[in-house]
């Protein structure tokens, strides 16, 4: 089926609400910390599973932006974006990248980097920058 591209706009753009966070990680902990900390500011999807990512994507959802573990244990997620990438270019722009390691090549030099451990302090300015959301957060509300 041919694909619009409504996401070249923030989601909350297209649909007035919270922006959407989608968070794939295999760190549960991590992934209840920032649903805790975003509570209220941002719409928080969050998944161990990385083909239940895909197939949220796959499947016409669409994010203000994606923060991505690289290291998982049964698709990694560089895998991850480029799969993404094939589904939907835009929300592969969207996509942070989250780890402890350097990353050696990255498959998009516009695509941030999140240091785990995460700063929670930080995850705004990471998240939403005006460079990448040609706006900031607090504008969609």
């Amino acid at each position: 089926m041919p694909r619009t591209d409504l996401d070249r706009a923030p989601y909350s753009e297209v649909r007035p609400s919270m922006p959407r966070l989608l968070v794939v990680d295999d760190e549960l902990l991590l992934l209840e910390a920032l649903e805790v900390a975003l509570v209220g500011q941002v719409e928080v999807l969050a998944t161990v599973d990385p083909h239940e990512a895909l197939a949220r994507i796959d499947t016409g959802e669409r994010f203000d932006a994606i923060l991505l573990d690289v290291k998982m244990p049964e698709m990694d997620g560089l895998e991850l974006y480029e799969r993404i990438a094939a589904i939907s270019p835009a929300q592969a722009r969207r996509i942070v990248f989250m780890t402890a390691a350097t990353i050696a090549s990255r498959p998009r030099s516009e695509n941030a980097i999140l240091r785990k451990p995460v700063d929670l302090s930080r995850i705004d300015e990471v998240l939403w920058p005006p460079e990448r959301c040609g706006r900031s957060r607090t504008q969609s509300s």
